[in-house]
């Protein structure tokens, strides 16, 4: 699970180009807000029965084999694991999530290793869904189920009912999971980076409750602090684990993003994130990971 996808034979070499190599953090945060609508918009179409498989094919520009993981999220999402997990806190349909991965890494970074794109699409059907991992491993085969569990967070009883605060508690559970990714090589290393640059990238839900009051600005900033220091640890110690070239391009560039959304809470909303506060949340994570 550990071998480097570049020397891994079956795997296509990544796209290189003056485009990728120019695409800034703040380009992607823009990309990122316009491409969700327009495959929220292409996800409607499916589900209303306006578009088929094969023309979603055409849109996206996939061949067979990513068409029918495509559908396979698709239609995994009709059924979601409670009604929470029908839209996204953006507004859109949850599906339209893992393609927008999926389009990223292809399309804005290079990305055409299989094992890394088809996580991206498969990550969040056992966790969110009614479909389960063997679901996945008999449609797609051992190692992709293998993979999409690795990305799959579980909670334990025994957490949720320690002596810890809820923040700790959340904390010790992400711990458990980093410790579960590091085990997924330079595929899952890679596949977590997106994910949780993607989520670092949509901060409107946290925004919106913004209303003047420094009450409320308050609530923002410890949210924010909270969040960018989550998605920093978690990458720093995913990453270190899968130290290749690739790896580090993508963790350098998702720092990036963190410091391009800082720069933007100030400008639009007042909202300081310090060093200081986040590093306070990355410290307790290091603190919990003593005993865990």
């Amino acid at each position: 699970m550990s071998e480097s996808l570049e020397n891994n034979e079956s795997t296509p070499e990544r796209k290189k180009s003056a485009e990728i190599s120019e695409f800034t953090a703040q380009d992607f945060i823009e990309y990122r807000r316009h491409s969700a609508a327009a495959l929220n918009n292409l996800t409607e179409a499916y589900y209303q029965g306006e578009l088929k498989a094969m023309a979603i094919q055409e849109q996206l520009m996939v061949d067979d084999e990513q068409i029918g993981l495509i559908m396979f999220v698709l239609d995994s999402f009709r059924k979601p694991r409670d009604e929470s997990k029908t839209f996204r806190n953006d507004g859109s349909h949850i599906a339209v999530h893992s393609i927008q991965l999926f389009e990223t890494a292809r399309n804005k970074f290079g990305i055409n290793y299989p094992e890394v794109l088809n996580t991206l699409l498969l990550h969040d059907i056992e966790e969110d869904t009614q479909l389960t991992n063997n679901d996945i491993r008999k449609k797609f085969g051992d190692r992709t189920a293998e993979l999409a569990s690795i990305m799959t967070e579980q909670v334990s009883e025994s957490e949720s009912s320690s002596d810890l605060n809820k923040s700790d508690q959340r904390k010790v559970s992400i711990i458990h999971f980093i410790k579960q990714l590091k085990t997924g090589g330079e595929a899952i290393a890679i596949a977590e980076t997106f994910d949780r640059m993607d989520d670092v990238s949509d901060l409107k839900y946290i925004t919106d409750k913004v209303d003047g009051s420094q009450e409320q600005k308050d609530k923002a900033e410890n949210k924010l602090a909270e969040k960018f220091a989550k998605c920093l640890y978690t990458i720093d110690q995913v990453t270190d684990s899968a130290n290749t070239s690739e790896v580090n391009r993508l963790r350098e560039f998702f720092n990036q993003v963190i410091q391009e959304q800082r720069k933007t809470m100030f400008s639009q909303y007042g909202l300081e994130i310090t060093d200081d506060a986040i590093g306070q949340e990355y410290e307790r994570y290091k603190e919990l990971e003593k005993h865990n």
